[in-house]
């Protein structure tokens, strides 16, 4: 099934945190759950299609009355099942142990703040200490989480005190990551300027090599931004992540509701307005050949700027998170960028 080898399903739309930043804000208090046979069917389906992946997102998938159940459904199907959360439910040990035996592939846990009183700040709940307990409850079961942080225009003159947070609670296994911008609805981006993270990336590439931390710094903007010398040693180290599976077609996105989505930032904007008729066998492909996801990925593939096209990076590159263009003008970045 072209080139598609993982699946992302939305478990619910609740959590127990209220990111600042996160893709799902603006719908979280729908309090909505998927339907557990509609995730049966979807995994059922997804399996018959060769898709070896699927990790659940929401919200937060650990809140899924039927988080449990989902996952041994999906191991039972003979495939990999990764968990994207704040990771504050696995202080509880019980659940942990549970996950655990579950025999989970892997875990993300997105740390909020460097500290209880910036986690609060970002995500109106307190957790920072919930979440590391949790970190720390899965370690010693045998399971090696990741740790994901959003650098954002609001939290990064706080970056040193975050690695302080993280030498002193023996947090390791980063992934760090830039705000993408969600669609929204005042047709606005209020993230950090891609000059200010190209500069920035710098600066996290040397604290952490620093600090001996084992790392990946996930560039959502155009490589060209990165001074030469630091980018060639950050490549060299594999301590690059870029283009997402939306620019390699390498994944679908299901929605609460079963629709597919473009990618999670696109909540609430699926391509079709009705769920995907699980009951026919071609349906992905019919969606893939169709019209809307032509032009979608035509406008995803596209070159920002006419420098792109001689850019020997461009296939690690991709041009960065394409929704960046949906609110500046690359020609105001990468053009005047020389």
């Amino acid at each position: 099934m072209q080139n598609i080898s993982a699946a992302w399903l939305t478990t619910n739309y609740t959590c127990n945190c209220m990111c600042d930043w996160c893709y799902a804000r603006k719908i979280l208090g729908k309090n909505q759950n998927m339907n557990f046979d509609l995730a049966r069917q979807i995994v059922k389906y997804l399996k018959t299609k060769g898709i070896n992946t699927i990790t659940l997102i929401g919200g937060e998938p650990t809140i899924y009355p039927n988080i449990l159940k989902l996952i041994k459904y999906i191991k039972e199907q003979g495939l990999k099942i990764r968990i994207a959360t704040n990771g504050k439910r696995f202080k509880d040990m019980a659940f942990a142990q549970q996950i655990f035996e579950a025999k989970v592939d892997g875990i993300n846990i997105s740390i909020k703040g460097f500290s209880e009183q910036e986690y609060l700040l970002n995500t109106h709940q307190v957790g920072l200490e919930d979440a590391i307990t949790g970190y720390h409850n899965l370690k010693s079961l045998g399971i090696e989480p990741s740790i994901s942080y959003v650098v954002t225009s609001n939290n990064s003159d706080r970056f040193d005190k975050f690695v302080v947070m993280l030498l002193k609670s023996k947090l390791d296994n980063l992934v760090i990551q830039f705000e993408k911008p969600s669609l929204k609805i005042d047709g606005t981006s209020k993230t950090m300027d891609i000059r200010e993270m190209g500069a920035f990336t710098s600066y996290i590439f040397s604290t952490l090599e620093k600090n001996n931390f084992n790392y990946t710094i996930e560039l959502s903007f155009p490589l060209c931004f990165i001074e030469k010398d630091v980018l060639q040693e950050m490549l060299k180290k594999g301590r690059v992540s870029t283009c997402c599976y939306v620019q390699k077609g390498t994944g679908i996105v299901f929605d609460v509701n079963g629709k597919v989505i473009p990618c999670n930032h696109f909540l609430g904007y699926p391509f079709e307005d009705a769920p995907l008729n699980l009951q026919n066998e071609n349906a992905i492909e019919e969606l893939m050949d169709s019209e809307i996801v032509k032009k979608f990925k035509n406008t995803v593939k596209r070159f920002p700027s006419s420098r792109c096209i001689r850019c020997d990076l461009w296939h690690i590159c991709g041009g960065g998170c394409f929704t960046r263009w949906f609110y500046i003008d690359p020609k105001d970045y990468i053009d005047a960028n020389v």
